[in-house]
């Protein structure tokens, strides 16, 4: 990981969105090394809301297991193939985590309320998360 993040870090000098886009690569490599092989790691997808129409570029997801292959090459995903979702930041600052945070709200207020427990009336049907290689203080 230290050694993508010199390498990416360089280069985000003279390409930030490339070396970003390298960011999203090594996270997902890691991630598909250890996650069980059902659970199959894309970059760059689109979810598609279950309510409304508010979607944005989600850097990482993580299939579920059960979503068909041939949908899996879109670049719309639908949330109920989601088994979780990630920003991704090659050096993670406030404004990344505020960036976090926005997307997070942006994905759950496309998803169902779901009626039940209150474990499941208040958590998501998928984590939605941050992932960087570095962060700054201050």
């Amino acid at each position: 990981m230290q050694r993508e993040y010199t390498r990416l870090h360089a280069a985000a000098r003279s390409d930030p969105q490339r070396a970003g886009h390298g960011g999203e690569g090594t996270w997902a490599r890691i991630l598909s090394e250890w996650l069980p092989p059902t659970y199959e790691v894309a970059t760059r997808k689109y979810i598609i809301p279950e309510e409304g129409n508010d979607t944005s570029e989600t850097n990482l997801i993580i299939f579920q297991p059960s979503y068909p292959q041939a949908l899996r090459v879109r670049e719309e995903v639908l949330a109920s193939g989601v088994a979780a979702a990630f920003s991704v930041k090659l050096t993670l600052n406030k404004d990344g985590i505020r960036d976090g945070f926005d997307r997070v709200a942006r994905i759950r207020r496309g998803i169902k309320p779901r009626i039940g427990s209150p474990r499941e009336e208040i958590s998501s049907p998928f984590p939605v998360g941050l992932l960087a290689h570095s962060f700054m203080e201050g």
